[in-house]
């Protein structure tokens, strides 16, 4: 009896383990968030980062192709790789958010009516999104790095 030489598999893509379903429902949200994310570019208050990188979270989790395209884009792709590589988030991003939240806060502040609940929410809503922003850890620039660094090497 001739023994059966043992095939060559090739390590299995985490994605294939998901039900067909699965892999199609987190490449529709990815693309969702992706389309809103890049609508937050040009809309306030509409955050574009946190999009993009739930985008990125989907199509790694549901297409492989999506995920690599997501992260060889000229623009999306830096902010997609810079979370993925070191958990954080570009410094202008983050300041940018800022201060697109407290110019859309100042411009509802104007258009809301004389109402102390209305004033209320909206001024809770500019904290937790403001602290939100800040608590996000950011990159520092590599002149920042080394200045613990005696040999400076």
């Amino acid at each position: 009896m001739t023994q059966a030489k043992p095939e060559h598999r090739p390590e299995k893509d985490a994605r294939l383990d998901r039900p067909w379903w699965q892999r199609w429902l987190l490449l529709g949200a990815g693309i969702v968030c992706l389309g809103l994310g890049i609508l937050g570019i040009f809309v306030p208050l509409l955050p574009t980062t946190p999009l993009i990188l739930v985008a990125a979270f989907c199509f790694a989790r549901g297409s492989s192709r999506a995920h690599a395209w997501l992260l060889r884009h000229r623009a999306l792709g830096p902010i997609v790789r810079e979370w993925e590589e070191n958990r954080t988030i570009p410094p202008r991003a983050k300041w940018t958010g800022v201060i697109l939240v407290v110019i859309a806060f100042a411009i509802s502040f104007i258009f809301v009516p004389n109402c102390g609940y209305g004033y209320a929410t909206l001024s809770v809503l500019a904290v937790v999104l403001i602290v939100s922003l800040l608590r996000l850890p950011s990159q520092r620039p590599a002149s920042e790095n080394n200045w613990a660094d005696p040999a400076g090497s």
